[in-house]
């Protein structure tokens, strides 16, 4: 597995990912006041957020929640943080 990602449109968009770091991944729904908010969250091993992706008006809901089936665990063990 690489341990960086590059995401560029030109003008528009520089993405840095640096996937060494991604330790911990939750699947997020949030109460808010225009509605429940839909995300993956990624964190480091000290709980930081590293990055987060969130659904909007414009997300194919059938194709969220079938990526959330398809990498979601049977197994959650207990989170384990690492101090810094």
């Amino acid at each position: 597995m690489a341990m960086a990602g590059l995401i560029l449109n030109p003008r528009e968009l520089d993405l840095r990912l640096f996937l060494q770091h991604w330790l911990h991944i939750f699947c997020m729904t949030e109460s808010h006041p225009k509605g429940d908010r839909h995300s993956i969250q990624f964190f480091d091993a000290q709980g930081t957020a590293v990055h987060k992706v969130y659904t909007t008006d414009e997300t194919d809901m059938d194709a969220w929640h079938a990526l959330i089936a398809q990498y979601r665990s049977a197994e959650n063990p207990a989170l384990e943080l690492v101090r810094r």
